[in-house]
């Protein structure tokens, strides 16, 4: 792998990271079904032995509107269930609860996706749809007597009132804005900040099909969710047939440096931080 990020990532023994994701979303894949026994023996082979196939609904645009197709996903785990492989004629995704960094992440999702776009031939004759990365931290309190508020900065942490008496505040914050990747790409990050709003670890839309995670959180006690999520959509011309895996890469580093960047300088505190480390 070429690319490296060109930020340097603040190191925190105290991690708040729950959920890291990263996708590629392509053109269908119709057939897809045949090639999954040569693509679950290579996952099995390289650390996920464990399968599970489901039919799932989704709605798809036709000329008389949108309707509702089933398609079948197939879910492939590491022993522990820690990690997941998610594909379908849609995409390929890689999600863990246990990330290391996030060079070891992107090499372990090219050693999958690569394989599915050369043994399907979709690197040839697909297109790229969006590319994607996900990351989901828990805040959570560290002491007795801290403060949630203290590790958002003040635009996160919703309305502020004398006459609020109840400091578990319960909301949701949510900001999208356009960015400009240094692949000369153009981008779009969604920052969502989940304040006790929905009473679960992971955002609900994550929820079911999400890893096993190490550690549990209190429901019960103060927490917020922050979710940061930044895609490229059709990051190549319209008339460029093929997926260049090889340009795929950059873009993901670009994606990963903005949010990294964004969490430690706009969406989290330096006392915040400090409790982490």
């Amino acid at each position: 792998m070429q690319s490296k990020k060109q930020l340097k990532t603040i190191q925190l023994s105290k991690q708040p990271l729950a959920l890291v994701l990263i996708q590629l979303r392509f053109s269908p894949l119709l057939n897809i079904s045949d090639y999954i026994p040569a693509l679950q023996d290579h996952l099995r082979k390289n650390g996920f032995p464990l399968v599970s196939h489901k039919n799932i609904a989704k709605l798809e645009a036709s000329p008389s509107g949108l309707a509702q197709v089933t398609v079948s996903q197939w879910k492939f785990e590491t022993p522990e269930k820690h990690t997941s492989v998610i594909l379908d004629q849609d995409q390929v995704l890689l999600q863990t609860t246990m990330y290391e960094s996030f060079e070891k992440f992107i090499e372990q999702y090219f050693a999958i996706l690569k394989p599915v776009l050369d043994s399907t031939e979709h690197g040839t004759h697909g297109i790229a749809g969006r590319l994607g990365l996900r990351y989901v931290d828990q805040v959570t309190r560290q002491f007795s007597d801290d403060d949630i508020d203290s590790y958002l900065r003040s635009s996160m942490r919703g309305i502020a009132s004398p006459y609020f008496k109840n400091k578990k505040k319960r909301y949701t914050h949510i900001e999208v804005t356009d960015t400009e990747l240094r692949s000369g790409q153009k981008g779009m990050l969604s920052i969502r900040i989940l304040r006790n709003a929905e009473q679960r670890d992971l955002p609900s839309d994550l929820y079911n099909e999400a890893p096993v995670r190490p550690r549990t959180i209190d429901m019960n006690d103060d927490f917020a969710l922050i979710d940061m999520d930044h895609g490229c959509e059709n990051p190549f011309p319209s008339n460029c047939i093929g997926i260049p895996i090889d340009q795929l890469e950059d873009i993901y580093f670009a994606l990963h440096d903005t949010i990294d960047e964004v969490f430690f300088q706009s969406v989290v505190t330096e006392e915040g931080v400090k409790k982490w480390m």
